[in-house]
Protein backbone atom coordinates (compact mmCIF):
# COMPACT_ATOMS: atom_id res chain seq x y z
CA UNK A 1 0.00 0.00 0.00
CA UNK A 2 1.29 2.91 -1.05
CA UNK A 3 0.19 6.96 -0.11
CA UNK A 4 0.87 9.76 -2.15
CA UNK A 5 -0.07 13.93 -1.55
CA UNK A 6 -1.02 15.94 -4.63
CA UNK A 7 -1.65 19.07 -4.37
CA UNK A 8 -1.88 21.68 -7.93
CA UNK A 9 0.99 23.79 -8.15
CA UNK A 10 1.19 27.24 -6.78
CA UNK A 11 3.84 29.35 -8.64
CA UNK A 12 5.63 32.46 -7.81
CA UNK A 13 8.29 34.36 -9.25
CA UNK A 14 11.59 34.22 -6.77
CA UNK A 15 10.66 37.83 -4.66
CA UNK A 16 9.76 37.51 -1.16
CA UNK A 17 6.31 39.19 -1.19
CA UNK A 18 5.67 35.95 -4.35
CA UNK A 19 6.80 33.61 -2.25
CA UNK A 20 4.75 34.51 1.43
CA UNK A 21 1.87 34.70 -0.89
CA UNK A 22 2.35 30.99 -2.87
CA UNK A 23 2.87 29.41 0.75
CA UNK A 24 0.05 31.00 2.21
CA UNK A 25 -2.42 30.07 -1.39
CA UNK A 26 -0.87 26.42 -0.87
CA UNK A 27 -2.16 25.93 3.05
CA UNK A 28 -5.33 27.08 2.36
CA UNK A 29 -5.49 24.98 -1.17
CA UNK A 30 -7.32 21.70 -0.86
CA UNK A 31 -4.87 18.75 -0.52
CA UNK A 32 -5.23 15.06 -2.04
CA UNK A 33 -4.08 11.97 -0.29
CA UNK A 34 -3.74 8.92 -2.27
CA UNK A 35 -3.80 5.52 -1.71
CA UNK A 36 -3.21 2.58 -4.10
CA UNK A 37 -2.93 -0.99 -3.56
CA UNK A 38 -2.54 -3.77 -6.73
CA UNK A 39 -5.87 -5.94 -6.94
CA UNK A 40 -4.71 -8.89 -9.28
CA UNK A 41 -3.25 -7.03 -12.43
CA UNK A 42 -5.45 -3.94 -11.96
CA UNK A 43 -4.19 -0.84 -9.97
CA UNK A 44 -6.92 0.59 -7.11
CA UNK A 45 -6.79 4.14 -5.97
CA UNK A 46 -8.59 5.61 -2.93
CA UNK A 47 -8.36 9.38 -3.12
CA UNK A 48 -9.39 12.07 0.22
CA UNK A 49 -9.54 15.36 -0.10
CA UNK A 50 -8.12 17.93 2.78
CA UNK A 51 -9.66 21.09 2.72
CA UNK A 52 -10.85 24.04 4.73
CA UNK A 53 -14.45 23.09 4.38
CA UNK A 54 -13.77 19.73 6.03
CA UNK A 55 -14.75 19.78 9.15
CA UNK A 56 -14.14 15.56 10.34
CA UNK A 57 -11.72 13.29 9.22
CA UNK A 58 -12.12 10.79 6.99
CA UNK A 59 -14.64 12.97 4.75
CA UNK A 60 -18.11 11.94 4.09
CA UNK A 61 -17.09 10.57 0.54
CA UNK A 62 -13.47 9.68 -1.15
CA UNK A 63 -13.38 8.70 -4.31
CA UNK A 64 -12.74 4.90 -5.66
CA UNK A 65 -10.71 4.56 -8.99
CA UNK A 66 -10.11 1.07 -10.60
CA UNK A 67 -7.61 1.23 -13.47
CA UNK A 68 -6.71 -1.62 -15.84
CA UNK A 69 -4.69 -0.70 -18.72
CA UNK A 70 -6.66 2.48 -20.42
CA UNK A 71 -10.17 1.60 -18.98
CA UNK A 72 -11.29 3.29 -15.54
CA UNK A 73 -13.64 2.97 -13.01
CA UNK A 74 -14.66 5.95 -10.74
CA UNK A 75 -17.12 6.14 -7.96
CA UNK A 76 -17.51 7.89 -4.46
CA UNK A 77 -18.38 5.82 -1.75
CA UNK A 78 -19.13 6.61 1.77
CA UNK A 79 -15.40 6.36 4.50
CA UNK A 80 -17.70 3.82 6.59
CA UNK A 81 -17.76 1.51 4.05
CA UNK A 82 -17.58 -1.70 5.67
CA UNK A 83 -14.24 -3.66 4.24
CA UNK A 84 -17.15 -6.35 3.03
CA UNK A 85 -19.01 -3.52 1.47
CA UNK A 86 -15.90 -2.27 -0.27
CA UNK A 87 -14.78 -6.07 -1.07
CA UNK A 88 -17.91 -6.19 -3.40
CA UNK A 89 -17.04 -2.53 -5.10
CA UNK A 90 -13.97 -3.74 -5.60
CA UNK A 91 -14.65 -7.31 -7.13
CA UNK A 92 -16.79 -5.84 -9.47
CA UNK A 93 -14.65 -2.86 -10.52
CA UNK A 94 -12.06 -4.98 -11.31
CA UNK A 95 -14.28 -7.08 -13.83
CA UNK A 96 -15.95 -4.17 -15.06
CA UNK A 97 -12.50 -2.51 -16.12
CA UNK A 98 -10.96 -5.11 -17.30
CA UNK A 99 -14.09 -5.77 -19.55
CA UNK A 100 -13.02 -2.59 -20.78
CA UNK A 101 -16.52 -0.55 -20.24
CA UNK A 102 -15.18 2.73 -20.94
CA UNK A 103 -14.07 2.13 -24.46
CA UNK A 104 -17.82 0.74 -25.56
CA UNK A 105 -19.79 4.04 -26.87
CA UNK A 106 -23.50 2.92 -26.45
CA UNK A 107 -24.82 1.74 -23.22
CA UNK A 108 -26.82 -1.38 -24.81
CA UNK A 109 -23.30 -2.88 -24.21
CA UNK A 110 -22.16 -0.62 -21.34
CA UNK A 111 -24.91 -1.77 -19.21
CA UNK A 112 -26.84 -4.25 -20.60
CA UNK A 113 -26.19 -6.65 -17.96
CA UNK A 114 -26.05 -10.53 -18.71
CA UNK A 115 -28.25 -11.79 -15.86
CA UNK A 116 -26.50 -14.99 -15.79
CA UNK A 117 -25.16 -16.34 -12.43
CA UNK A 118 -23.33 -19.58 -11.54
CA UNK A 119 -25.04 -22.57 -10.10
CA UNK A 120 -23.62 -21.75 -6.65
CA UNK A 121 -25.35 -18.49 -6.79
CA UNK A 122 -28.46 -19.73 -8.20
CA UNK A 123 -28.64 -21.81 -5.36
CA UNK A 124 -28.22 -18.81 -2.88
CA UNK A 125 -30.50 -17.21 -4.37
CA UNK A 126 -33.18 -18.65 -6.45
CA UNK A 127 -35.88 -18.01 -4.21
CA UNK A 128 -37.06 -14.49 -4.08
CA UNK A 129 -37.93 -13.70 -0.67
CA UNK A 130 -41.41 -12.01 0.16
CA UNK A 131 -41.36 -9.30 2.84
CA UNK A 132 -45.01 -9.41 4.55
CA UNK A 133 -45.98 -5.86 4.79
CA UNK A 134 -49.67 -5.63 6.71
CA UNK A 135 -50.56 -9.07 7.97
CA UNK A 136 -54.63 -9.49 7.59
CA UNK A 137 -54.52 -6.29 5.31
CA UNK A 138 -53.15 -7.66 1.85
CA UNK A 139 -53.63 -7.81 -1.71
CA UNK A 140 -53.12 -11.16 -3.12
CA UNK A 141 -52.07 -9.56 -6.61
CA UNK A 142 -49.43 -7.18 -4.83
CA UNK A 143 -46.38 -8.17 -3.10
CA UNK A 144 -43.04 -6.75 -1.89
CA UNK A 145 -39.95 -8.82 -3.02
CA UNK A 146 -36.21 -8.50 -1.04
CA UNK A 147 -33.75 -6.56 -2.53
CA UNK A 148 -30.33 -5.88 -2.03
CA UNK A 149 -29.95 -3.47 0.95
CA UNK A 150 -28.71 0.15 0.58
CA UNK A 151 -25.90 1.34 1.96
CA UNK A 152 -24.52 3.88 -0.21
CA UNK A 153 -26.27 6.99 0.85
CA UNK A 154 -26.83 8.25 -3.18
CA UNK A 155 -27.73 5.20 -5.07
CA UNK A 156 -31.53 4.61 -4.89
CA UNK A 157 -32.15 5.41 -8.33
CA UNK A 158 -29.59 2.58 -9.46
CA UNK A 159 -31.05 0.12 -6.73
CA UNK A 160 -35.07 0.88 -8.33
CA UNK A 161 -33.25 0.02 -11.91
CA UNK A 162 -31.66 -3.13 -10.85
CA UNK A 163 -34.66 -4.95 -9.55
CA UNK A 164 -36.95 -3.62 -12.31
CA UNK A 165 -34.17 -5.00 -14.60
CA UNK A 166 -33.92 -8.46 -12.88
CA UNK A 167 -37.81 -8.82 -12.89
CA UNK A 168 -38.20 -7.30 -16.41
CA UNK A 169 -35.85 -10.20 -17.72
CA UNK A 170 -37.40 -12.54 -15.52
CA UNK A 171 -34.93 -13.44 -13.14
CA UNK A 172 -36.08 -12.59 -9.74
CA UNK A 173 -33.43 -15.00 -8.07
CA UNK A 174 -30.75 -12.43 -8.92
CA UNK A 175 -32.79 -10.02 -6.68
CA UNK A 176 -30.52 -10.16 -3.95
CA UNK A 177 -27.14 -10.51 -6.32
CA UNK A 178 -24.70 -7.85 -4.65
CA UNK A 179 -22.24 -8.58 -7.37
CA UNK A 180 -24.21 -8.46 -10.14
CA UNK A 181 -25.64 -5.57 -9.04
CA UNK A 182 -22.30 -3.15 -8.53
CA UNK A 183 -21.61 -4.71 -11.88
CA UNK A 184 -24.38 -3.06 -13.61
CA UNK A 185 -24.03 -0.02 -11.31
CA UNK A 186 -20.56 0.59 -12.12
CA UNK A 187 -21.36 -0.16 -15.69
CA UNK A 188 -23.84 2.67 -15.81
CA UNK A 189 -22.16 5.08 -13.69
CA UNK A 190 -19.23 5.14 -16.42
CA UNK A 191 -21.73 5.27 -19.59
CA UNK A 192 -23.11 8.32 -17.42
CA UNK A 193 -19.81 9.99 -17.04
CA UNK A 194 -18.87 9.13 -20.38
CA UNK A 195 -22.42 10.71 -22.00
CA UNK A 196 -23.00 13.71 -19.71
CA UNK A 197 -19.15 15.06 -21.02
CA UNK A 198 -18.85 14.51 -24.49
CA UNK A 199 -23.07 15.93 -24.76
CA UNK A 200 -22.43 18.26 -22.31
CA UNK A 201 -25.53 17.71 -20.80
CA UNK A 202 -24.46 16.58 -17.39
CA UNK A 203 -20.66 17.01 -15.39
CA UNK A 204 -18.87 13.55 -14.53
CA UNK A 205 -18.86 14.77 -10.62
CA UNK A 206 -22.94 14.96 -11.06
CA UNK A 207 -22.86 11.18 -11.15
CA UNK A 208 -19.97 9.58 -10.28
CA UNK A 209 -21.21 9.72 -6.76
CA UNK A 210 -24.31 7.73 -7.33
CA UNK A 211 -26.93 10.34 -8.47
CA UNK A 212 -29.18 9.52 -11.03
CA UNK A 213 -32.17 11.64 -11.48
CA UNK A 214 -35.16 11.41 -14.18
CA UNK A 215 -33.17 11.94 -16.44
CA UNK A 216 -30.20 9.91 -16.17
CA UNK A 217 -32.21 6.82 -15.49
CA UNK A 218 -34.11 7.60 -18.71
CA UNK A 219 -31.37 7.57 -20.66
CA UNK A 220 -29.98 4.19 -18.80
CA UNK A 221 -33.19 2.90 -19.63
CA UNK A 222 -33.24 4.31 -23.63
CA UNK A 223 -29.63 3.23 -24.40
CA UNK A 224 -29.96 -0.68 -23.18
CA UNK A 225 -31.97 -2.73 -25.89
CA UNK A 226 -33.15 -5.35 -23.43
CA UNK A 227 -34.96 -2.27 -21.79
CA UNK A 228 -36.21 0.19 -23.49
CA UNK A 229 -40.07 0.31 -23.91
CA UNK A 230 -40.35 -2.02 -21.22
CA UNK A 231 -39.29 0.16 -18.33
CA UNK A 232 -41.24 3.70 -17.76
CA UNK A 233 -39.53 6.42 -15.69
CA UNK A 234 -41.64 9.03 -13.81
CA UNK A 235 -40.92 11.56 -11.08
CA UNK A 236 -44.42 12.10 -9.28
CA UNK A 237 -47.83 10.53 -9.60
CA UNK A 238 -49.58 12.84 -11.34
CA UNK A 239 -46.59 12.27 -14.31
CA UNK A 240 -47.88 8.72 -14.19
CA UNK A 241 -51.48 9.55 -13.93
CA UNK A 242 -51.04 11.25 -17.45
CA UNK A 243 -48.85 8.66 -18.73
CA UNK A 244 -51.67 5.96 -18.22
CA UNK A 245 -54.89 8.05 -19.33
CA UNK A 246 -52.84 8.68 -22.70
CA UNK A 247 -53.53 5.33 -24.55
CA UNK A 248 -50.62 5.63 -26.59
CA UNK A 249 -47.53 5.99 -24.20
CA UNK A 250 -45.47 2.97 -23.07
CA UNK A 251 -46.60 2.26 -19.85
CA UNK A 252 -50.17 2.19 -20.85
CA UNK A 253 -49.31 0.26 -23.86
CA UNK A 254 -47.26 -2.00 -21.78
CA UNK A 255 -49.58 -2.67 -19.14
CA UNK A 256 -52.18 -3.25 -21.73
CA UNK A 257 -49.97 -6.02 -23.59
CA UNK A 258 -49.63 -7.72 -20.63
CA UNK A 259 -52.80 -8.03 -19.82
CA UNK A 260 -53.74 -9.20 -23.07
CA UNK A 261 -50.65 -11.90 -22.64
CA UNK A 262 -48.44 -10.24 -25.02
CA UNK A 263 -45.85 -9.67 -22.90
CA UNK A 264 -44.44 -10.67 -19.44
CA UNK A 265 -43.67 -8.06 -17.74
CA UNK A 266 -43.36 -3.74 -17.51
CA UNK A 267 -41.34 -1.95 -14.81
CA UNK A 268 -42.11 1.44 -13.71
CA UNK A 269 -38.82 3.58 -11.90
CA UNK A 270 -40.93 5.81 -9.38
CA UNK A 271 -39.58 8.52 -8.18
CA UNK A 272 -40.57 9.94 -4.62
CA UNK A 273 -39.99 13.07 -2.52
CA UNK A 274 -36.68 11.34 -1.21
CA UNK A 275 -35.86 8.17 -2.34
CA UNK A 276 -36.52 6.02 -5.95
CA UNK A 277 -39.31 2.97 -6.20
CA UNK A 278 -39.06 -0.07 -8.10
CA UNK A 279 -42.54 -1.48 -9.44
CA UNK A 280 -43.26 -4.15 -12.07
CA UNK A 281 -46.39 -5.70 -13.16
CA UNK A 282 -45.80 -9.71 -14.20
CA UNK A 283 -47.72 -12.20 -16.09
CA UNK A 284 -47.17 -15.61 -14.94
CA UNK A 285 -49.37 -17.64 -17.64
CA UNK A 286 -48.44 -21.23 -16.19
CA UNK A 287 -49.98 -20.15 -13.10
CA UNK A 288 -52.86 -19.34 -14.50
CA UNK A 289 -53.16 -15.95 -12.07
CA UNK A 290 -54.00 -12.62 -13.29
CA UNK A 291 -51.14 -9.71 -13.64
CA UNK A 292 -49.79 -9.10 -10.29
CA UNK A 293 -47.30 -6.32 -8.90
CA UNK A 294 -44.18 -6.63 -7.58
CA UNK A 295 -42.80 -3.40 -5.66
CA UNK A 296 -39.76 -2.80 -4.02
CA UNK A 297 -37.99 -0.72 -1.95
CA UNK A 298 -34.09 -0.21 -1.49
CA UNK A 299 -34.30 -0.05 2.99
CA UNK A 300 -36.75 -3.24 2.34
CA UNK A 301 -39.17 -1.24 4.38
CA UNK A 302 -42.69 -2.72 4.28
CA UNK A 303 -44.50 -0.51 1.83
CA UNK A 304 -46.75 -2.64 -0.83
CA UNK A 305 -50.03 -2.43 1.05
CA UNK A 306 -50.23 1.12 2.78
CA UNK A 307 -52.94 0.56 5.42
CA UNK A 308 -56.14 2.30 4.91
CA UNK A 309 -56.56 6.04 5.80
CA UNK A 310 -57.34 5.84 9.27
CA UNK A 311 -54.43 3.78 10.05
CA UNK A 312 -51.67 5.79 7.60
CA UNK A 313 -51.19 8.24 10.24
CA UNK A 314 -50.08 6.11 12.91
CA UNK A 315 -48.18 4.41 10.42
CA UNK A 316 -46.37 7.98 10.11
CA UNK A 317 -46.15 8.32 13.55
CA UNK A 318 -44.65 5.01 14.13
CA UNK A 319 -41.80 5.42 11.65
CA UNK A 320 -41.22 9.49 12.82
CA UNK A 321 -40.70 7.78 16.33
CA UNK A 322 -38.25 4.99 14.73
CA UNK A 323 -36.44 8.38 12.82
CA UNK A 324 -36.14 10.19 15.72
CA UNK A 325 -34.05 7.61 18.03
CA UNK A 326 -31.67 6.97 14.51
CA UNK A 327 -31.38 10.61 14.94
CA UNK A 328 -30.25 10.98 18.49
CA UNK A 329 -27.83 8.48 18.04
CA UNK A 330 -26.49 9.77 14.87
CA UNK A 331 -26.48 13.50 16.21
CA UNK A 332 -25.41 12.46 19.47
CA UNK A 333 -22.09 10.76 18.49
CA UNK A 334 -20.73 13.75 16.32
CA UNK A 335 -17.84 16.16 17.85
CA UNK A 336 -20.22 18.79 18.81
CA UNK A 337 -22.54 16.99 20.52
CA UNK A 338 -21.18 13.79 22.29
CA UNK A 339 -20.59 15.90 25.21
CA UNK A 340 -24.26 17.12 25.41
CA UNK A 341 -26.90 16.38 27.11
CA UNK A 342 -29.61 13.75 26.03
CA UNK A 343 -32.07 16.26 26.10
CA UNK A 344 -30.39 18.85 24.82
CA UNK A 345 -29.66 16.66 21.52
CA UNK A 346 -33.50 15.23 21.69
CA UNK A 347 -34.56 18.75 21.48
CA UNK A 348 -32.15 19.46 18.49
CA UNK A 349 -33.43 16.75 16.13
CA UNK A 350 -37.26 18.09 17.11
CA UNK A 351 -36.49 21.46 15.98
CA UNK A 352 -33.73 20.60 13.54
CA UNK A 353 -29.63 21.32 13.09
CA UNK A 354 -29.74 24.82 10.93
CA UNK A 355 -26.45 24.94 7.97
CA UNK A 356 -25.79 27.51 6.18
CA UNK A 357 -24.41 28.21 2.60
CA UNK A 358 -22.08 31.37 1.99
CA UNK A 359 -24.20 33.34 3.94
CA UNK A 360 -27.76 31.67 3.26
CA UNK A 361 -29.43 29.47 5.42
CA UNK A 362 -30.15 26.27 3.71
CA UNK A 363 -33.45 25.32 3.34
CA UNK A 364 -34.93 22.87 6.17
CA UNK A 365 -35.62 19.92 3.33
CA UNK A 366 -31.91 19.87 2.95
CA UNK A 367 -30.41 19.86 6.63
CA UNK A 368 -28.80 16.91 7.65
CA UNK A 369 -31.21 17.08 10.65
CA UNK A 370 -34.47 18.12 9.40
CA UNK A 371 -36.79 19.70 11.73
CA UNK A 372 -39.45 16.65 12.99
CA UNK A 373 -42.13 18.62 11.51
CA UNK A 374 -40.13 18.24 8.10
CA UNK A 375 -39.52 14.70 8.21
CA UNK A 376 -43.20 13.95 9.08
CA UNK A 377 -44.80 15.74 5.54
CA UNK A 378 -41.71 13.89 4.05
CA UNK A 379 -42.89 10.79 5.01
CA UNK A 380 -46.56 11.36 4.41
CA UNK A 381 -45.66 12.23 0.73
CA UNK A 382 -43.44 8.87 0.60
CA UNK A 383 -46.09 6.89 2.25
CA UNK A 384 -49.35 8.64 0.49
CA UNK A 385 -46.77 8.38 -2.86
CA UNK A 386 -46.21 5.26 -2.59
CA UNK A 387 -49.72 4.14 -1.81
CA UNK A 388 -50.97 6.25 -4.97
CA UNK A 389 -48.30 4.87 -7.67
CA UNK A 390 -49.32 1.33 -7.23
CA UNK A 391 -53.61 2.38 -6.58
CA UNK A 392 -52.92 3.90 -10.28
CA UNK A 393 -50.81 0.90 -11.42
CA UNK A 394 -53.51 -1.49 -9.82
CA UNK A 395 -55.90 0.44 -11.44
CA UNK A 396 -54.92 -0.46 -15.08
CA UNK A 397 -53.76 -3.80 -14.38
CA UNK A 398 -57.41 -5.11 -12.93
CA UNK A 399 -59.65 -2.25 -13.36
CA UNK A 400 -58.68 0.23 -16.56
CA UNK A 401 -60.69 2.94 -15.01
CA UNK A 402 -58.26 5.22 -14.16
CA UNK A 403 -59.91 8.50 -15.52
CA UNK A 404 -63.10 7.67 -13.09
CA UNK A 405 -61.03 6.45 -10.19
CA UNK A 406 -58.39 9.78 -8.97
CA UNK A 407 -56.25 7.67 -6.81
CA UNK A 408 -55.14 8.57 -3.17
CA UNK A 409 -51.96 10.81 -2.78
CA UNK A 410 -51.57 11.07 0.70
CA UNK A 411 -50.72 15.05 0.55
CA UNK A 412 -48.09 13.85 -2.43
CA UNK A 413 -49.72 15.59 -5.66
CA UNK A 414 -47.77 16.36 -8.35
CA UNK A 415 -44.51 17.14 -6.54
CA UNK A 416 -41.55 15.97 -8.15
CA UNK A 417 -38.72 13.98 -6.14
CA UNK A 418 -35.81 16.18 -4.80
CA UNK A 419 -33.08 14.66 -6.33
CA UNK A 420 -32.26 17.98 -7.20
CA UNK A 421 -32.37 20.09 -10.18
CA UNK A 422 -32.59 19.12 -13.84
CA UNK A 423 -30.05 16.78 -15.78
CA UNK A 424 -29.38 19.95 -17.64
CA UNK A 425 -28.23 22.05 -14.99
CA UNK A 426 -25.89 20.05 -12.76
CA UNK A 427 -25.00 20.42 -9.07
CA UNK A 428 -27.41 20.00 -6.81
CA UNK A 429 -28.03 17.29 -3.76
CA UNK A 430 -29.68 14.62 -3.54
CA UNK A 431 -32.01 13.55 -0.48
CA UNK A 432 -31.80 9.99 0.97
CA UNK A 433 -33.71 8.33 4.75
CA UNK A 434 -32.10 5.66 6.79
Amino acid sequence: MVCVAHQEEVKSDGTPASVASALLAALHAPLYLEWTASVGDKLTRIRAEISKDLATWPPPKVTLQITSGNNVIEVKIPSKATPEQLEVVLRAGTSVAGKGAMEEKHLSKVSGCTLESSPQKQNQHSKPQVIDTFPGKTDSRKLQLACIDQWHHDMCGHHALFSTRCLVQHQPSLLLDEDFFWGCTLRSISALSSHGESTGRWPKSRVIGGVADECHLQHLVDSDVSLKDSITVVQAVEQLRAQLLQPSSSASQGLAELRQGKRKAHGFLLGGAVHWYAATAVREEERGREPHLIFCDSYNRPMAHIPSDEEFEALVEERLDGWREWSVGKLGAEAEWKHRTEEDVRKAVESGVEEWWKGHRKSSLFWRFQPASVKREILRQELGGVRAYLDLIGQVLWENDVASKPARDGGYGSQTAATGPPCDAGGGATLSDP
